[in-house]
C-alpha cells in the first residue's frame, strides 16, 4: 500500500510541476542576443522583456521569439551588469501573457523552484529545470560593489584640458 501512496504522490507532483511550466512559459520569450547560445527572457510587461545582463551579448540586432512562434525586433532599454539584469523593448506583445509573480516572503529554503526558458532555435521549444531554495534572506542585493542603474550609460563628461588632464588654476 505505501508504494501505492508513493506512486500517486509523486505522479501528482510530476503533473503539477508539467502544469506549472505550461503556465510560466506562457510568458518566456527566446532571446536572441548572443552568436551561439540561445537565452530566454520574461515578458514582465506589455513591450518589457527582463533577461539576464550577461546573455546579451550585443546592443544591436536583437529579437525575441514570443511563445507562439513570433519573432519581434528587440531593442536594449538598459542593463545593470551588478545584477545581471537587462531591459530588452519590444513590438507590441498584445495576446501574450505577462508573467505572473509570487510573494517573496513566502519563499522559505527548502522550497521546490522551477527553471523555465526556451531554446534559441527556430522551435524556441521550452526547457525547464527542477531545483531547491537554499537560501532566502531580504531584499535583493548585489554580490558586485558597483551599483549602477537601469538606464543606458551617461557619456564621458567633456573636458577642457586639452589632453593634459584636469588642473585647477593657481592664483
Amino acid at each position: 500500500m505505501a508504494d501505492t501512496f508513493s506512486a500517486d504522490v509523486l505522479l501528482h507532483l510530476s503533473t503539477s510541476s508539467a502544469a506549472a511550466v505550461d503556465r510560466a512559459a506562457r510568458s518566456v520569450v527566446a532571446v536572441h542576443a548572443r552568436d551561439r547560445l540561445g537565452a530566454s527572457g520574461v515578458l514582465w510587461r506589455d513591450g518589457v522583456v527582463v533577461a539576464a545582463s550577461d546573455a546579451v551579448e550585443r546592443d544591436e540586432d536583437l529579437a525575441v521569439t514570443l511563445p507562439d512562434g513570433q519573432r519581434l525586433t528587440a531593442a536594449l532599454a538598459g542593463r545593470d551588469p551588478t545584477t545581471d539584469v537587462a531591459v530588452l523593448r519590444v513590438e507590441s506583445t498584445q495576446g501574450v501573457t505577462v508573467t505572473e509573480t509570487g510573494d517573496p516572503a513566502a519563499l522559505r529554503p527548502g522550497h521546490f523552484v522551477l527553471a523555465v526558458g526556451r531554446r534559441g532555435d527556430e522551435g524556441a521549444a521550452v526547457v525547464a529545470s527542477l531545483g531547491i531554495v537554499a537560501t532566502s534572506a531580504g531584499p535583493w542585493r548585489s554580490m558586485r560593489r558597483r551599483h549602477r542603474s537601469l538606464h543606458p550609460p551617461r557619456p564621458p563628461a567633456r573636458s577642457n584640458s586639452r589632453g593634459r588632464g584636469s588642473r585647477r588654476r593657481r592664483r
